[in-house]
């Protein structure tokens, strides 16, 4: 599955765009129990709003294939679009928030 159709079956949720992240951070998922959300900053790179997506829906960790979209940083990544492996796109369908088409 292509990631842009994984992307365009989840239902709404909280996310924010900063004007400025002067902590050096890009962007966050980190959220309150129950009110999954995230926020991006406006020195992040073309991939972070998705990537902070990916770790709200399907719970994805960081790793550290530079090819994956869920690198660390996501200014550091060598082979655009990044990937996600089989097992993160099974985590995001697999979402109970997710609906199907």
């Amino acid at each position: 599955m292509v990631n842009s159709q994984i992307f365009a079956r989840m239902r709404v949720m909280q996310r924010s765009h900063i004007n400025s992240d002067g902590g050096g951070l890009r962007g966050c998922a980190a959220h309150p129990p129950g009110r999954r959300g995230f926020w991006v900053g406006s020195s992040a790179s073309a991939w972070t709003w998705v990537h902070e997506l990916t770790h709200i829906v399907g719970d994805n960790s960081h790793v550290s294939n530079t090819d994956n979209l869920m690198i660390n940083n996501t200014g550091t990544i060598t082979n655009a679009p990044p990937d996600l492996t089989n097992t993160q796109c099974a985590r995001i369908v697999g979402d109970p928030n997710v609906e199907s088409c």
